[in-house]
């Protein structure tokens, strides 16, 4: 591809992920008004409902974080941010869903590698990276 394509690629996927942005900073705000309805109800709400939606919002504000940071760091997204969202991910379907005692197990063992890859990830980038004046964040 030529460089005014892919200037022109770059211009329109930007301004989808932006759109994005836009709807996931709505669906947050109805997630934070529906946590904030559930919990002050005088009837004392769903507990489970509540840990749901707080997930959920988590989920939607790792999607939105990723996307600003790839915008902000022009075209390039640190792995970690996809391992955040995985751990996210298999948090909320731990919690949401009934499971018997070999699934939970398993669930936990892909919580404890996910987290291991990222303690990895920063022992051995510590080790092997030059931090720049300007980068607090080397991955």
């Amino acid at each position: 591809m030529s460089t005014k394509s892919m200037k022109l690629v770059n211009r329109v996927v930007d301004s989808f992920l932006v759109l994005l942005g836009i709807l996931l900073i709505i669906v947050m705000g109805k997630q934070i008004l529906g946590i904030g309805i559930e919990i002050f109800q005088l009837s004392g709400g769903n507990p489970d409902q509540v840990i749901h939606d707080v997930l959920s919002f988590f989920l939607f504000f790792e999607f939105f974080t990723m996307i600003l940071r790839y915008l902000q760091e022009d075209h390039h997204l640190p792995i970690r941010y996809l391992i955040y969202i995985c751990i996210t991910a298999i948090l909320r379907h731990q919690i949401g869903s009934p499971t018997n005692a070999l699934d939970t197990l398993l669930i936990s063992l892909s919580i404890l590698v996910l987290v291991s890859t990222l303690v990895l990830m920063q022992k051995t980038i510590n080790k092997t990276a030059v931090p720049l004046e300007n980068d607090s964040e080397p991955y």
